[in-house]
């Protein structure tokens, strides 16, 4: 179900594509979209601190001088999401926070259905030119499901569901269904097992029983076994059946670190691959 969606606001493309995204599904299902604009003060006073005695009247300064703007910009960014909202007729909230970014989208997060954010975040706005890892934490910690988008938004014609039978898999299975129930990411789905070992007769059992569940909520499921790195290997895949949406546990930390670090992020990107995380 997707009645409330928290969407990180920061003024980049990515998150312009996380809010198609959201209102592509709120518009489907009578949904709310929160838009959450979090100054990042904790960064700011950061990047002034250590300023000596003589220094800090002037650190001052500094540092509300980037609060105001920072003020400036996150209005600016609500009445650009608003507008998008009103255009597009779906409902909205606005939201502006002043903290750490991770803190504020959580405290949203754990009363809604699902967050959707950029694959990469630029909560920082002009305390840092470089993408922060706020995505990251989102992904490996996540409250809700969380639907993590490249700097385009292209609606999944297929979904790939990483699964090895473990809890976090299963969850993250279970997570995609209950979403998918309400607005349909895509009815094909490719239930793909990842790992070192072969299918034995365990774990067959154990992919049958997945099928079976995917299948009895009206999903059309193949299968799909593969031996090598997981994040170059779900890449690959995903390119396959483009376009198309990853779905995955987050309790698998070094599934979670070799997809979204270097070469294989920038493959997701560049193929605007989404990826769907629960825990």
């Amino acid at each position: 179900m997707s009645k409330r969606i928290i969407v990180g606001l920061d003024g980049s493309l990515f998150a312009e594509a996380a809010m198609d995204a959201a209102i592509d599904r709120a518009s489907r299902c009578d949904g709310t979209i929160v838009g959450v604009a979090v100054i990042d003060q904790p960064g700011i006073e950061h990047s002034e601190a250590g300023a000596g005695a003589g220094a800090a009247y002037f650190a001052r300064d500094i540092i509300d001088k980037k609060m105001s703007e920072a003020l400036a910009k996150t209005r600016d960014l609500l009445i650009h999401f608003a507008d998008r909202c009103r255009t597009a007729e779906v409902k909205y909230e606005l939201a502006r926070e002043e903290g750490v970014p991770f803190d504020a989208l959580v405290e949203y997060g754990r009363a809604s259905d699902m967050m959707i954010v950029g694959q990469h975040t630029h909560f920082q706005y002009d305390t840092d030119a470089r993408p922060g890892g706020t995505v990251k934490r989102l992904m490996n910690h996540p409250v809700v499901p969380v639907l993590a988008v490249p700097e385009k938004w292209i609606a999944p014609q297929h979904v790939i569901i990483a699964y090895d039978s473990s809890i976090h898999t299963t969850r993250a299975m279970r997570a995609f269904v209950h979403q998918q129930n309400i607005v349909p990411f895509a009815e094909d789905v490719t239930l793909l097992y990842v790992n070192d070992e072969d299918v034995d007769a365990v774990i067959r059992h154990e992919l049958d029983l997945a099928e079976k569940y995917l299948r009895a909520h009206g999903l059309k499921v193949s299968r799909m076994s593969r031996k090598g790195k997981v994040g170059r290997l779900l890449v690959e895949a995903a390119q396959e059946f483009n376009p198309c949406m990853i779905v995955m546990g987050s309790s698998r930390q070094s599934w979670l670190t070799e997809l979204l670090s270097g070469s294989v992020e920038e493959q997701l990107i560049k193929h605007s691959i989404p990826v769907f995380v629960f825990e």
